[in-house]
């Protein structure tokens, strides 16, 4: 896909047109991660400096925001939109590993649950520091959601090859 894509299963990478982009700050790529978990909906701006900047003052989290959505739209264009209902990502412009894990997933053929547990690289956003207690909960929790996803389709293909006695 020409586009960006963005990889947040082990340590997190954004790509544009199939090459790797360089430094992007965790903050910036906490914000990525958070509106492509979320794709298609919008996210209130108070929100999202909440979420990131909750050691700073209002006026500072709203600036740092603006700062850093500046920063991406240099790096990846348009696929980030902002309007009067919030600040979002454009859902046929930005394709995630996260979105086709899930989709994998959520199927019941064996090859496409293997392609899932292959995609899976390590936790949801393996290495990026500690942020925000509001932002650290909810990378937590996509971690648990999304552990317990694979666990789950791991447990169906070792289902699959007992039941056809492929297990050594």
């Amino acid at each position: 896909m020409n586009g960006v894509r963005l990889e947040l299963l082990g340590p997190p990478e954004v790509l544009c047109d199939g090459r790797v982009v360089s430094g992007i700050g965790r903050k910036a790529m906490g914000l990525l991660a958070y509106l492509a978990v979320a794709k298609g909906r919008f996210h209130n701006r108070d929100e999202l400096a909440n979420l990131l900047w909750s050691d700073r003052f209002d006026e500072q989290a709203r600036q740092s925001l603006r700062q850093t959505l500046s920063t991406l739209r240099k790096t990846i264009g348009d696929a980030i939109i902002s309007n009067d209902q919030g600040i979002g990502l454009t859902a046929d412009k930005v394709a995630s590993d996260v979105d086709q894990f899930e989709a994998l997933a959520a199927s019941t053929d064996r090859a496409a649950q293997r392609q899932a547990c292959a995609l899976y690289r390590g936790e949801f956003l393996e290495g990026i520091q500690r942020s925000a207690p509001a932002f650290d909960d909810w990378v937590q929790a996509e971690r648990r959601r999304l552990r317990d996803l694979l666990l789950g389709v791991l447990e169906a293909l070792a289902n699959r090859e007992l039941a056809e006695g492929g297990l050594d």
